[in-house]
Parts: structure tokens; sequence; C-alpha cells
């Protein structure tokens, strides 16, 4: 019989306020080592007692580790409404916020190499899916 492998993306919401996201293949030890203050060096050593607020849950590791990496990037209001099931709110608050430019400068934007600037938008809106 083939034991299943599973990996988990999580969000520790630490003493001060903070999040703490991380990725691991055994979520129960790793939660021991950050309550316990196993290491030192870790964010969450000086921020116990740590809460598990959310998690997710992947059989592929590349998936997993990306996801944390998508989500390490995420903004704080963004990764709350994560946190407490407000998906609705996820497109708006991945909309970025960007200051108004001149005119010469968004003349000189668009007619630029609009083939890599459509390129990044599609891989942005894969990643955000």
């Amino acid at each position: 019989m083939h034991e299943h492998v599973f990996f988990y993306v999580y969000i520790l919401k630490c003493s001060d306020g903070t999040n703490y996201k991380g990725f691991t293949n055994d979520l129960t030890r790793r939660l021991d080592e950050h309550e316990s203050g196993k290491s030192r060096q870790s964010y969450t050593y000086d921020k116990r007692p740590v809460e598990l607020v959310l998690y997710e849950t992947f059989t592929d590791p590349e998936t997993g580790i990306a996801y944390e990496k998508k989500l390490k990037k995420w903004s704080k209001l963004k990764k709350e409404a994560l946190i407490i099931a407000e998906y609705h709110k996820l497109p708006e608050l991945a909309k970025k916020k960007f200051k108004k430019q001149s005119e010469s400068l968004r003349v000189k934007l668009c007619t630029g190499n609009v083939v890599a600037f459509v390129a990044r938008s599609t891989r942005e809106h894969s990643a955000k899916s």
C-alpha cells in the first residue's frame, strides 16, 4: 500500500501580532518546534506563544513552496482576508496601488515592449489564481 505524503503551507499568528509563514512536511512536529522555541534563531522564538491560523495541504512540494513564496509577497490585509475566509476581498486586495504617472511617461511605457508586458501580466494573473 502506497502512503501519501503531504506538504503544508501554514500561517502562525505570533504574540506580537505579526504573522509567520512556513512550509513543512510534518505540521504537528513543526508547530511543536515553534512552540517549544527549539531554535533561538527562529523568527518565532521571541514571539511565542504562536497560534496556527491557517494551513493549506499540498501533494506536490514544488507547488507548496511556490504558494508559500506567493503568500510572503501578499499585503498584510490580503493575508488577513485569507485567514478569516473573506475570499471575496482577495481580488481587490490583489490590485497594486500605483502613483499617477505623467502623460509622457505613460506614452513611453505604452510604446515599449508590449509582448513582455502581456507575458508578465499573464504570469501574474495565473499566479493569483
